[in-house]
């Protein structure tokens, strides 16, 4: 069925963002200078894909809202309306705890950790508002992201279900938007700070602060939610398509 789809994209998804890691962990054992040399000199395509995991978050923002929607629309078409309150704490309770508690270990435990007096941001989901280099545990400004995106999409999609105005190609017209949004913030910052990025960032001297023109590209343009959209909006075109019929939408 459809969500077995799912668990094998999202399968997918967790092993390459997990090889991913792996590998920039590895990196961490060689000099940047050979890192650099290795990356100029060509790399095998099967690094050149494990390199590019990053991607993968687009994949779980995707299943993330395909999953959301398609709960919202099953509730919305069983019962008139959606239920925006226990969908938030429901949301919340998917996620919090078992997050808190994880961050209650790195806080908790006798070793100093980096930026832990900006942990605040990850309590209340706010943390990809800071620098890059300025997280505490920095891999979690996924779960901000997400978990604004569960705040702002249920009210939002009720109000275009009530309106009669959730269909394919409003979401289509959106998606474009949304393209067009991520260029607005994506164009300036490249050109503004010359930012090609021929080498991948596990080629930084991660001992060393970010350069100003990574530190600007991963605050503008990588852990927005505004640049994320179209991926959320992607997923909630796949569960539209999933339970309407096409010629009605």
């Amino acid at each position: 069925g459809e969500l077995d789809v799912v668990h094998g994209f999202r399968a997918v998804a967790f092993l390459w963002i997990v090889s991913l890691h792996t590998l920039s962990m590895l990196f961490l054992c060689y000099p940047v200078s050979d890192l650099k040399r290795y990356f100029l000199e060509g790399v095998p395509l099967v690094v050149d894909v494990i390199i590019g995991g990053h991607r993968a978050m687009d994949m779980f923002f995707v299943l993330s809202s395909f999953l959301m929607t398609r709960s919202l629309l099953l509730e919305y078409d069983r019962s008139g309306s959606v239920h925006l309150p226990r969908c938030l704490v429901n949301r919340f309770l998917r996620i919090a705890p078992t997050y808190y508690v994880v961050l209650a270990v790195f806080l908790l435990q006798p070793t100093p950790i980096p930026n832990a007096h900006s942990a605040w941001g990850n309590f209340l989901f706010v943390n990809n508002f800071f620098e890059f280099d300025g997280i505490f545990f920095n891999h979690t400004w996924s779960l901000s992201a997400e978990m604004q995106f569960s705040l702002l999409w249920p009210p939002l999609l009720l109000l275009l279900l009530r309106v009669n105005l959730f269909s394919a190609h409003n979401i289509i017209r959106a998606l474009a938007l949304s393209v067009a949004v991520r260029a607005a913030f994506v164009v300036p910052t490249f050109l503004a700070w010359d930012l090609h990025l021929p080498l991948p960032v596990q080629t930084h001297h991660w001992d060393l602060p970010l350069s100003e023109p990574l530190r600007a590209f991963y605050h503008i343009v990588y852990l927005m939610l505004h640049n994320r959209i179209a991926s959320h909006l992607c997923g909630a075109l796949v569960a539209l398509g999933c339970l309407r019929d096409p010629q009605h939408t």
